[in-house]
């Protein structure tokens, strides 16, 4: 019998084994024993994979029979097709290798080899082989397949981009050889070639459309490439877009009245890149312009024609990049009338607003957004949009859209619509950390293009949310909420105060600053905050009046119902329990704690009836007054 062992000298060995082999012929006369011999099988292997996706084919093993004498073996593998083998002994004169191959996905697609080498010895320290070896068995492993390398692709667009910056490389490989195209699912990316073939790789390049980036605004975007090969399965190149410029983004108010100037609060982004020299309304110059952070620039217009304005910042690079326009119209004049309400009477009111650039009227009441548009001189038929749920309404920052709120199930959410033709657009849902919000959800839009939600967890009390109005996302601000939540802005957007029925918990929102903090007003609100222009004069619950600073600063009659403040904040317009409307002078001194009252009240054109919101114009001159019976316009006494 022979000795059968491992070698493990300058070989990559995976066991090591003894073995006994059968002896040759042998007996007197001559004879003697065979030269030790083995012989393997099969003399290669083959694996495959449909692509780089499937499962790792399974192992397959290499038998070795000594046939003679004593064989001392071992075996190296190599090559990039296997990732494992195992040497073992099976029987008396046999052992086997088990080749592993790797998987398709760390190889990728294409034909890939490998070998393994069996070695047979005639002594341990393998000082001399056997006849015959090494015998190699050859492995083959067919990968099917198209792919990209790299695999995904990614762009920051600044300031001043270079070529660099607009260009990225891949390489599209396959197996076996095939055609293929491509395409993309965004305007703003490019590629060429269109279509090639996998006989050899084939670098593309992607690039982006800088007409169409130009036009895009700060924010990150994605997009995918998308390779279609004649006979393996589609795949996918993600792109995601970076924009980080300094870009003017908003306006507000972004609605001024033709020959008057105003301050108006310019909000952005990467303000800090550049130098700014000056703030142009359609090429002409601010009166006055500060830099208030790499986020803010405040301004005063001038007196301006009616007509629509682009906000631009002058500066040292050239740069220019803005989404906004200031849109002046002339002051309206609108006579003393009512206005009947459509479908089902007696639904209450939610919210009243005025869109000034289109001379409409939005309310949200009962289950449905109404718009009421003025023209010829004279107050149209009513449009009016089912929504579910609905509880509040308020046009986003630069007007283009109206933004609508629901309660009551965790499919609601924040819904756009477009306020010139109602059409309904995208609904985000206001889920925050899995549970979704319920209850009342009133709104205020600031002036950075987001609007704070104030709303109730499951099962009533939570927080405030933050919704953004461009690439919509909402996120948690903080704040202990429960219903009913009251919540009102100021028309620059620079400050939304916010309260709930707990008492004392009055809350402020300081768009310059991002922050949300506790005002120390001691009060449960019953009623929407009423602010004016610039957020200087604050009205909680109706009658009690406050400055900037959350400092009292005195009352209006027990028997207001509803109120809004002049643009500058310095006549408060009430309607009352009598049925008119009074005025009262908040720049007067105060009798009794109360403000003076101007005049003795007007009448009305008609009785809006219980539940009443009010409004008022830009300029001042006109109110809205809503109630669960009718809409009353009354110019201002």
């Amino acid at each position: 019998m022979s000795v059968f062992a491992a070698v493990v000298r300058r070989f990559f060995v995976v066991s090591a084994i003894l073995l006994l082999a059968a002896c040759g012929g042998g007996g007197g006369g001559g004879g003697g024993v065979s030269s030790p011999a083995f012989s393997i099988s099969p003399g290669s292997l083959t694996f495959s994979a449909a692509s780089v996706s499937s499962a790792t084919p399974s192992p397959q093993t290499i038998t070795i029979t000594v046939t003679a004498g004593t064989v001392y073996l071992g075996a190296a593998y190599g090559g990039a097709a296997i990732a494992n083998a195992t040497f073992g002994v099976t029987g008396p004169t046999t052992a086997e290798v088990t080749v592993y191959p790797a998987a398709p996905s760390t190889l990728g697609p294409g034909q890939h080899s490998g070998s393994v080498a069996i070695v047979g010895c005639n002594d341990v320290a393998c000082n001399s082989q056997v006849a015959g070896s090494p015998k190699t068995v050859t492995v083959t492993y067919n990968i099917q397949g198209v792919v990209a390398s790299p695999s995904t692709l990614s762009y920051t667009i600044g300031n001043s981009p270079v070529a660099g910056d607009l260009n990225r490389l891949f390489t599209i490989t396959g197996y076996p050889i095939q055609n293929w195209n491509i395409g993309t699912n965004v305007p703003w990316l490019s590629v060429t070639p269109l279509a090639g073939n996998t006989g050899g790789p084939v670098q593309v390049t992607a690039s982006l459309v800088q007409a169409q980036i130009n036009a895009l605004s700060n924010g990150v975007y994605t997009g995918s490439i998308t390779v279609t090969p004649a006979s393996s399965p589609p795949f996918a190149v993600p792109v995601t877009l970076t924009i980080s410029r300094t870009q003017v983004s908003y306006v507000a108010p972004y609605v001024a009245t033709s020959g008057t100037t105003a301050d108006v609060i310019i909000r952005g982004e990467n303000f800090g890149l550049v130098t700014i020299q000056d703030v142009k309304f359609g090429g002409i110059s601010a009166s006055t312009f500060s830099v208030i952070s790499d986020t803010e620039v405040r301004a005063t217009h001038p007196a301006l024609t009616a007509g629509s304005y682009p906000v631009q910042l002058q500066n040292n690079s050239g740069f220019n990049n803005s989404l906004a326009n200031l849109v002046v119209v002339d002051a309206p004049v609108y006579s003393a009338t009512t206005l009947a309400y459509p479908g089902a009477p007696s639904q209450p009111v939610y919210a009243i607003r005025y869109d000034a650039e289109r001379k409409a009227l939005i309310l949200a009441r009962g289950l449905s957004i109404q718009r009421y548009v003025y023209s010829s001189g004279a107050w149209g038929a009513p449009a009016s949009i089912p929504v579910f749920n609905l509880h509040d309404v308020a046009l986003s920052t630069d007007g283009s859209l109206l933004l609508a709120t629901s309660s009551g199930s965790a499919d609601t959410g924040v819904t756009q619509i477009d306020a010139t033709t109602l059409s309904i657009g995208t609904t985000t849902n206001d889920t925050i950390n899995g549970i979704y919000t319920y209850l009342v959800k009133p709104l205020a839009v600031a002036n950075d293009g987001t609007a704070v939600v104030v709303s109730a967890y499951s099962p009533a009390c939570g927080n405030m949310i933050r919704y953004r109005v461009r690439n919509p996302v909402v996120t948690a601000m903080g704040g202990n909420t429960c219903s009913p939540a009251q919540v009102g802005g100021s028309a620059d957007g620079s400050i939304i105060i916010a309260g709930t029925s707990i008492a004392g918990a009055v809350y402020a929102f300081n768009a310059s600053t991002q922050a949300l903090s506790v005002t120390g007003i001691p009060l449960s609100l019953t009623a929407a905050p009423v602010l004016n222009r610039s957020g200087s004069q604050i009205v909680l619950n109706n009658t009690r009046v406050y400055n900037a600073g959350f400092n009292y600063l005195g009352g209006l009659p027990n028997t207001t119902l509803a109120v809004t403040l002049s643009p500058n904040g310095g006549i408060a317009y009430t309607y009352d329990s009598s049925g008119s409307v009074r005025k009262f002078d908040l720049t007067g001194a105060l009798v009794a704690g109360i403000y003076p009252e101007i005049g003795t009240g007007t009448t009305l054109a008609g009785s809006p009836g219980t539940g009443v919101r009010m409004t008022i114009t830009p300029d001042g001159g006109t109110l809205f007054i809503a109630g669960i019976s009718q809409l009353v316009v009354q110019p201002t006494p």
